[in-house]
């Protein structure tokens, strides 16, 4: 896969996803591509499986915020770039995309300082 390709994905898959325009079939190829068996949760193994691929096509690591376990955060991938961070925030078993680490912090702080 194209290096443009695969960014113009990640960018696309965003924009529907903020949009909520189905896109099910590009997100299920992509899965197939990576080398994961499509139904399957994602979890550590998986995400591995992501920063890998993306690490290797694109040069992107993964971090997730598990708001689950108080906030804590994991770094997938070896990628050292910080404008080449995936960030997802992870809560009760979904995923969401992070635009903006600074902001998510800036959130954060605001409502639990009150």
């Amino acid at each position: 896969m194209e290096v443009k390709f695969l960014e113009k994905l990640l960018v696309s898959l965003w924009l529907r996803h903020r949009k909520n325009r189905p896109f099910q079939s590009e997100c299920e190829s992509f899965q197939r591509e990576v080398g994961i068996e499509l139904g399957t949760l994602c979890g550590p193994e998986e995400l591995k499986q992501f920063a890998s691929y993306f690490g290797r096509e694109v040069g992107y690591y993964i971090v997730v915020i598990d708001a689950d376990r108080g906030r804590q955060a994991y770094r997938y991938g070896q990628g050292t770039s910080e404008d080449k961070v995936l960030g997802l925030l992870y809560h009760a078993n979904h995923y969401d995309v992070i635009r903006s680490f600074k902001g998510l912090f800036k959130v954060i702080t605001t409502v639990f300082a009150a």
